[in-house]
């Protein structure tokens, strides 16, 4: 079997860069399908998983053909950094309930320990 970088040089230099970046738009738009199906409580984990694989592998080809790989890894990187210290930020706005009846602390609406809905905490 060939080398992932092989295979991807070969589907270029056979197809095409215009054939391979139409092909990542379709594998794209297919994975949001099946994601929008998702949310509509009509997915199936199995077409999702497929999908995810196709985009992973059309996106690596078109990391390839434009030979950006290493700016996608920067920019990949500061974008991770970037949503930690979001998420750091976030962290109290919805870590801060307090049930009203047993005065347990915990991070959903439902309190697990009487089975309550209860508000934020004050």
């Amino acid at each position: 079997m060939m080398k992932k970088k092989d295979v991807y040089n070969k589907a270029k230099a056979t197809w095409g860069i215009d054939a391979q970046v139409t092909k990542a738009v379709e594998e794209l738009a297919e994975l949001q399908k099946e994601l929008c199906k998702f949310l509509l409580d009509d997915g199936n984990m199995a077409h999702i998983a497929e999908e995810i694989a196709d985009s992973k592998i059309v996106i690596e080809q078109i990391e390839l053909i434009l030979e950006c790989k290493d700016k996608v890894k920067e920019f990949k990187k500061a974008k991770i950094r970037r949503l930690s210290d979001r998420l750091d930020a976030e962290q109290p706005k919805y870590l801060t309930f307090s049930c009203e009846h047993c005065k347990h602390n915990y991070d959903d609406r439902i309190c697990f320990n009487c089975n309550q809905h209860s508000e934020y905490a004050e």
